[in-house]
């Protein structure tokens, strides 16, 4: 495993890593967000639709990835998995948690 990288002379890599850093940033404040939050939401026109947040992080997960990929390093792949693995067992407790406490409950109209 390499211990570390250096940057210093790379300043392409630098703005990647910048950008990659960022992009989990807003993943976990939109986590933090949705703690509380039902997993859908009523749309525009009144049908049922993924949340907002959900959508945004899961764009913010493909970007990290993306910028993660460019950066070319050795173990980026691994470092991505273990990101993404981290990120599942997390949204798989939140989400027990939220059932558990019947936020999720879709009603079923003509019931």
């Amino acid at each position: 495993m390499v211990d570390g990288f250096v940057f210093e002379d790379e300043p392409a890599r630098l703005e990647l890593l910048n950008q990659a850093c960022r992009a989990l940033d807003i993943i976990a404040v939109n986590e933090k967000a949705m703690e509380d939050q039902p997993l859908t939401v009523t749309g525009s026109m009144g049908q049922m639709v993924i949340h907002p947040l959900t959508g945004e992080n899961r764009a913010q997960r493909g970007l990290f990835k993306e910028l993660v990929g460019a950066m070319k390093l050795p173990e980026a792949e691994l470092i991505v998995k273990l990101k993404e693995d981290a990120r599942t067992d997390a949204a798989k407790k939140a989400a027990t948690v939220r059932w558990d406490r019947g936020t999720n409950v879709i009603p079923i109209q003509g019931a």
